[in-house]
């Protein structure tokens, strides 16, 4: 089926970041506030860029199914995240939707997967993120994972020795490993969804 395009102008988000940590942050938390007023925006008006075939699991499921011959490297990406990590879901989902956040992906920011709830992650644990130094019911590691996904998205050549430093004296370095392999998965997974708009999510 043919979708109309948008009818609205995309909005513009800085583009370079600043070099010193205090002003990475504030530029961070500008840019996700304008990415944030714009995936509400797009979840309401936006259609998808490409003619995505009806079928379960909405536009977020089926669009993979355009290449089923690279449909189950998806797949196995977002299996392996959600079902082979070894971290606490609790810490992994806080980063994802940080990202999610950063990356205006409206059917990212939506989805909840069973096992993250079924593992005791609740709503609440998403209603911070922009409160993520100071909120006091996150720990320190997922603090630690916040902000290092946050720096992968907006900005990983600011991503320094003082913050693996910090990383290290939290996390084994499989662990660390493991985190990156999910933020990567996160970002590029999200991003392609948010460039084709594509605002539904799927089951997982």
């Amino acid at each position: 089926r043919r979708r109309s395009p948008p009818t609205t102008d995309r909005w513009g988000v800085p583009g370079s970041s600043p070099k010193t940590p205090s002003a990475t942050v504030s530029a961070s938390r500008n840019r996700s506030e304008l990415r944030l007023v714009r995936a509400a925006h797009v979840h309401f008006l936006a259609v998808a860029r490409i003619d995505v075939p009806d079928g379960p699991g909405g536009d977020s499921a089926m669009v993979w199914t355009l290449r089923p011959e690279m449909s189950g490297m998806v797949h196995k990406m977002i299996t392996t995240a959600y079902g082979s990590s070894k971290l606490p879901a609790a810490e992994r989902e806080v980063a994802r939707m940080r990202i999610a956040q950063l990356n205006a992906c409206g059917a990212c920011a939506t989805f909840r997967a069973r096992s993250v709830g079924d593992a005791g992650v609740t709503e609440e644990m998403y209603e911070h993120l922009d409160e993520w130094r100071t909120y006091p019911g996150y720990r320190d590691r997922q603090r630690l994972a916040i902000e290092y996904a946050e720096q992968f998205t907006v900005d990983h050549r600011a991503i320094d020795d003082e913050l693996f430093g910090r990383l290290r004296d939290h996390f084994a370095d499989d662990e660390i490993l493991d985190l990156t392999l999910c933020l990567a998965v996160y970002l590029g997974l999200g991003r392609t969804l948010e460039v084709l708009q594509i605002t539904e999510h799927a089951d997982v």
